[in-house]
């Protein structure tokens, strides 16, 4: 199955209009999605190389990163 996942605050959906929708964590203020992918094992930061078993860590707060939040590589 197809999951899209938001980079900015890792919601996901198996259907990708849920990128129209509202984000606060994205400068954009709406979701910005990874490559649609299966559910991955580890998301992993952009800005500081933290990882997780679960995308909702994008959420948690980043040192490095310009928004200071963590960016989901995708």
């Amino acid at each position: 199955m197809v999951v899209y996942t938001c980079k900015h605050c890792g919601s996901q959906s198996s259907n990708a209009s849920f990128a129209r929708n509202s984000c606060s964590k994205s400068p954009t203020k709406s979701h910005e999605l990874m490559n649609a992918t299966e559910k991955l094992s580890k998301y992993i930061c952009k800005y500081c190389g933290s990882s997780s078993s679960s995308a909702s860590f994008a959420r948690n707060s980043c040192s490095k990163s310009p928004t200071k939040s963590h960016e989901l590589l995708g």
